[in-house]
């Protein structure tokens, strides 16, 4: 499957940067930084064996930067943009071993994800301003996560995820500014396990960035 869609993206990579050849669409770099919007919430486990499980509590995230570059086209009214960026980005969890008899068993812990993602976009302009929606497609690259050092700790992350996207933005010339709200549809922990226990958090990983891009 990864295959596949790794096949699907250079294809339309490679029929969108074609097109500008014919003076359809315009492409250009891109960069991006934000923040993981959703906020604290404890985890939830429901144990099957007979090992105490921790304490666990989503903090939040942060450190959101993507770089890549991004197509556009003004159709009328309305437009198109397709982005394919390299995405990094931090969760950060609190971790508390049952078992210590102090705060001292308290940890936090960061999870830091590589994606390459290809957010594409469809809406309307006035006077310069876009609103426009569409999908996100998401491709796991690494990830590096302190949450191994927890016992039973398992990597139950998919290599591929999608989510949907709003974005709000302004183009000015050839400089686009957009604010986007990108919602995740796979939860926080889909990404691990612990052993069979089984982990609670009605959450996603939704991010908002602002981004700056030129296209030419």
């Amino acid at each position: 499957m990864l295959k596949g869609i790794k096949s699907i993206i250079s294809i339309a990579c490679f029929t969108a940067i074609a097109a500008t050849s014919f003076g359809q669409w315009s492409i250009g770099p891109r960069v991006a930084i934000g923040t993981v919007a959703t906020g604290e919430q404890e985890i939830r486990i429901i144990p099957h064996s007979d090992e105490l499980p921790p304490e666990m509590t989503f903090l939040g995230g942060n450190g959101v930067k993507s770089i890549g570059f991004m197509l556009y086209n003004q159709i009328g009214p309305g437009f198109l943009q397709i982005e394919a960026l390299g995405t990094k980005y931090d969760l950060e969890f609190s971790v508390l071993n049952r078992y210590a008899r102090s705060d001292a068993g308290v940890q936090q812990l960061t999870e830091t994800n590589y994606i390459f993602e290809v957010p594409v976009s469809a809406g309307m302009t006035y006077r310069n301003v876009k609103l426009g929606a569409g999908p996100v497609l998401e491709v796991l690259i690494d990830k590096e996560s302190e949450l191994e050092s927890i016992s039973r700790y398992e990597d139950t992350a998919n290599k591929v995820n999608g989510g949907f996207q709003g974005l709000i933005g302004y183009k000015k010339g050839k400089i686009h500014f957009d604010m986007k709200y990108i919602y995740r549809f796979s939860g926080i922990v889909d990404g691990f396990g612990i052993g069979n226990d089984n982990l609670r958090l009605n959450k996603s990983a939704n991010r908002l960035t602002f981004a700056v891009g030129m296209t030419f």
